[in-house]
């Protein structure tokens, strides 16, 4: 028997263990309250809670093929490739200039005027053509999220932040207060009374910021495959993925094959992005100058800046009066379990029992964090890898997911959507 057999037999072993432990799409973990579901398909407002929302969840439909029952193949599939302009024509630019100055870059969606506004991010290096875009744009574009306005945003760590900036970001606390400022502006500019985060892997981090700091701006708030901690992912920097960690070229596996590729297109997308930007022209970069770009940022050490960030999470006594001296400083002040137990607006978090790049440790800690918040709840699943939920459920079961979950905490009268269940 080979090792690669040996494996993939342990491994089925496992998943087939747990299944038999859990129910057939996914694990349900509670916080907060339990309250009776009311069995009306019309629920009132006053009625609603955490738990119960998170009862009719499980009752969502969902497509289970054999073959993405896997998480590398959950996030490859999802994730297959950038998205490209001719794909975008529904989308327009649009631009913010935050109050502190910063420049930030997204394409938006107009729905609906009375239909509630998404407001997403994808993750590392994730632009506006990103991979983890490319499934999204497929997610809204079901039925039951087509009347919906959607704004997808690059991520602080895209190409496009740092020409238009001239600094790297990495996001975290900072991409919080971005996405509140901005969800803010668009609800000034278009009107809009109800506006949602959706955030993915380190997007995802963000927009726990975002919720934290969000209450009366934003309705509610959804994370997949999020970053709890920044300090604790494969190799804990880009330098430590390509060389240091378990997850680097002295651990051959299957799995490490396939990061080694999504970082070279997230790499490569950076790259293509960086060119063709007129604000960030010039020679290309290699990975390293680029890992040096990000490793080195000065971003954290403006104390000015910092001190609108961090004002909030000071006064709160979350964090101790005082600014970073460095990027590990700043990346471990903008760790999520911080935050969980002082978020105010509904907030999910959707993980992957079998995520091979965020591990799912990351949501077990931050529920834990946040047991006795009652606006915070989730669901691990036991398939779909790193946000590849629409490969091993369906396109249809994440927007669902979606509408149900931000309808819930929006609309006075709430009818459930037949088509989801």
């Amino acid at each position: 028997m080979t090792l690669n057999t040996l494996l993939h037999n342990i491994r089925n072993s496992v998943r087939n263990n747990l299944r038999q432990l859990v129910m057939p799409k996914y694990i349900i973990i509670t916080v907060g309250l339990t309250i009776a579901c009311c069995s009306s398909p019309i629920i009132s407002y006053s009625k609603r809670n955490q738990t119960q929302l998170t009862d009719l969840l499980q009752q969502i439909d969902a497509n289970l093929p054999i073959i993405t029952q896997d998480a590398n193949l959950a996030t490859g599939l999802s994730n297959n490739r950038r998205i490209q302009d001719d794909e975008l024509s529904e989308y327009k630019p649009i631009q913010f200039t935050l109050p502190n100055g910063t420049l930030e870059e997204g394409i938006y969606k107009q729905g609906e005027s009375t239909a509630p506004l998404l407001i997403g991010s994808f993750g590392f290096f994730s632009d506006v053509h990103a991979n983890a875009v490319y499934n999204f744009t497929h997610i809204v574009l079901e039925e039951v999220l087509q009347n919906y306005n959607v704004l997808i945003l690059n991520h602080p760590s895209s190409a496009p932040f740092y020409c238009a900036n001239g600094e790297a970001s990495w996001g975290g606390i900072e991409e919080g207060y971005i996405i509140v400022e901005i969800a803010k502006q668009m609800k000034e500019q278009f009107d809009i009374p109800v506006v949602h985060a959706i955030g993915v892997s380190m997007g995802g981090n963000g927009v726990m910021h975002a919720a934290y700091r969000g209450k009366d701006v934003l309705d509610s708030a959804v994370v997949f495959s999020s970053v709890t901690d920044f300090l604790d992912v494969p190799g804990n920097t880009l330098r430590g993925l390509r060389d240091d960690s378990e997850f680097g070229p002295a651990f051959w596996s299957f799995t490490n094959w396939l990061n080694n590729i999504g970082m070279e297109m997230l790499y490569d997308g950076f790259e293509e992005e960086r060119k063709k930007n007129p604000a960030c022209k010039g020679k290309f970069f290699t990975l390293e100058e680029i890992e040096t770009i990000y490793l080195t940022t000065p971003r954290y050490a403006n104390a000015e800046r910092m001190e609108e960030y961090l004002a909030l999470y000071i006064t709160d006594k979350i964090l101790p009066e005082k600014m970073p001296s460095s990027l590990e400083e700043y990346l471990s002040m903008s760790d999520a379990t911080h935050i969980a137990s002082s978020i105010q607006i509904p907030l999910f978090v959707v993980h992957a029992h079998d995520d091979a790049v965020v591990s799912e440790h990351h949501f077990y800690r931050f529920m834990l964090a946040g047991r006795e918040n009652s606006f915070i709840n989730g669901i691990i699943t036991t398939d779909g890898g790193h946000w590849g939920f629409a490969a091993a459920y369906g396109t249809k079961f994440v927007a669902c997911l979606i509408r149900t979950y931000t309808e819930y905490w929006s609309k006075p009268k709430l009818k459930l959507e037949s088509k989801c269940f």
